[in-house]
């Protein structure tokens, strides 16, 4: 929407309504119903129709469409200057409020993240926790946005041990438990899963090193997913630790990087 056009139109019908109550006659003279049919046209070709927001009411707008076309009816024949001023009372109000400050408005947590670059590389099963992130972000809500979006890579790599199969997990596991020296010398908790419950009883902490181990991931991108799990535990419980529109951006970043997107995560079918 063009604010600055509405913008315009909001003065020029302030204007009009102002001269409108100045006027002492009671019929309107033509050349004012011929600016009152101007108006009317202008917001009939220009806006009606193409203003499409989720915070505009319905029927505040189909009232003003509807007045906008009495305003057309009384400009074709001499009629009382208060029928004039009774619609335009019904008209700037809306527009104004209702309409032109909602398109003006920016919310305080406006949305940090640009989703529609990942959405041709998203598969059609995507879970819920996804959705639902995606949808907190875009309504400013930051800490539960990263909080779902968590939950969304953790899930997809689930899904992603449960089709490579659990023995390959544990036998990772059990290998990484038994080096000496390397890596991954200082990893002690081997796993004995058998079902994706069983596998959701793991620590994240500890899932993101046993992936590695498995190669899913490299040693870069455990070290940007354990970010992205400390930004999840500081969204998640009580702290003075902000989270910003540049945290969300590199939150999301790298877990559709590294997880969502990434064809090492892609389950066949």
């Amino acid at each position: 929407m063009d604010t600055a056009a509405l913008d315009k139109f909001c003065k020029d019908i302030e204007y009009f309504i102002a001269e409108l109550k100045k006027n002492n006659t009671v019929q309107l003279s033509q050349n004012k119903r011929n600016r009152a049919e101007e108006i009317a046209n202008v917001w009939l070709d220009n806006f009606c129709g193409k203003i499409n927001h989720p915070n505009i009411d319905k029927n505040i707008l189909e009232a003003v469409n509807n007045a906008f076309c009495d305003v057309l009816t009384l400009s074709r024949k001499p009629n009382r200057v208060s029928s004039f001023i009774t619609k335009f009372d019904i008209i700037y109000p809306s527009i104004f409020a209702n309409i032109y400050m909602v398109y003006r408005r920016k919310p305080i947590n406006s949305a940090p993240v640009d989703f529609s670059e990942y959405s041709e590389k998203l598969s059609l099963d995507e879970n819920e926790y996804l959705k639902e992130a995606i949808d907190c972000c875009n309504a400013g809500f930051l800490k539960a946005s990263i909080v779902l979006g968590w939950c969304a890579a953790i899930d997809k790599i689930h899904k992603k041990i449960e089709a490579i199969g659990f023995e390959k997990f544990n036998a990772t596991s059990v290998k990484m438990k038994n080096q000496t020296e390397g890596r991954f010398k200082k990893f002690n908790k081997s796993q004995n899963v058998s079902s994706l419950s069983d596998l959701r009883t793991v620590f994240d902490s500890e899932l993101l090193w046993i992936i590695e181990g498995m190669e899913l991931i490299d040693i870069n991108q455990h070290t940007r997913l354990s970010s992205c799990f400390d930004m999840r535990c500081h969204s998640g419980h009580p702290g003075e630790a902000p989270i910003t529109k540049y945290n969300t951006v590199s939150f999301f970043s790298d877990i559709f990087e590294i997880v969502i997107v990434n064809e090492k995560f892609k389950i066949e079918t």
